[in-house]
Parts: structure tokens; C-alpha cells; sequence
């Protein structure tokens, strides 16, 4: 299914989310996802995310940009929460686990090590050329 086919999909379906108040509520406790919600809030929000997995990525990212929820989708917000959608956005590419993430630093932090040994030897070595010609031609001139 090609991204116009998308489009034409969410266009149907807002159109046919005819009521006028559209609410949509988190459910309780605050650990779980999960919403409550009248037929043209969910029409609307399956709108939204169908428009979301249209929206072109972004180049040189692996995200899109965001695609937001239209102004007609009021949202019930409780006291204890202020969780509200207003946005949805399309990731292809997603972070790499953890211990990828601690294998990879570990292996940077061993070359980050080998380079600075190398490069205090280089700073050695220079330093100590300059120090000999600083001294040679000062005893030029003796």
C-alpha cells in the first residue's frame, strides 16, 4: 500500500468521525498504556497514526516528522495524569539494546586509550627533538 492510499484512508476515516466532541481518556493505573474512548476518537486517533506511517523519514534521520493530532480530538486529562497525545511520529530505525550500547563504549574506551598512549609518545618524541635543537643551537652560539 502506497502512502496516497494511506492518505486517502485517514481522509475516510476523519470524515467519518462525525461527532463533534471526541474524548479519549488513559486508563488507570498510571503503568499501564491503554485508553478509553468514544467511536470518532478512535476513528480519529487510527487517522493519526495512519498519517504517521504515510509522513516521508526525514533524511539523514531515522525519524519523521511529527504528524499531530487534529484540534477537533479533545483529550480527558485526570488530575493525577498529564499525559495528552498531540503528536505521532514515524521511527524505522530503532536504538540498539543496552549491552550493544556497553560492548561498543568499552571497545571506544580501549581505542581512546591506544590513541592517547600514541599520542603522548609522539608529544614525547617532538618534545625532546625541540629541547635538542634548542640546545644545538645554543651551543652554536657559545
Amino acid at each position: 500500500m502506497d502512502d496516497s492510499q494511506l492518505i486517502d484512508i485517514a481522509t475516510s476515516l476523519e470524515d467519518d468521525a462525525v461527532d463533534a466532541k471526541t474524548q479519549i481518556k488513559q486508563y488507570k493505573p498510571q503503568h499501564l498504556i491503554g485508553m478509553t474512548a468514544n467511536r470518532a476518537s478512535f476513528l480519529r486517533l487510527a487517522a493519526s497514526c495512519i498519517r504517521a506511517a504515510a509522513a516521508p523519514i526525514v533524511e539523514g534521520d531515522c525519524r519523521s516528522r511529527p504528524a499531530e493530532i487534529s484540534d477537533s480530538h479533545e483529550q480527558v486529562i485526570d488530575d493525577d495524569s498529564d499525559c495528552a497525545i498531540c503528536a505521532l511520529q514515524r521511527m524505522e530505525t530503532w536504538p540498539e539494546p543496552s549491552e550493544f550500547i556497553k560492548a561498543r563504549k568499552k571497545r571506544a574506551l580501549r581505542g581512546d586509550r591506544v590513541a592517547l598512549f600514541a599520542c603522548s609518545v609522539v608529544g614525547v618524541v617532538i618534545f625532546f627533538v625541540i629541547v635538542a635543537g634548542i640546545m644545538a643551537i645554543v651551543g652554536w652560539f657559545q
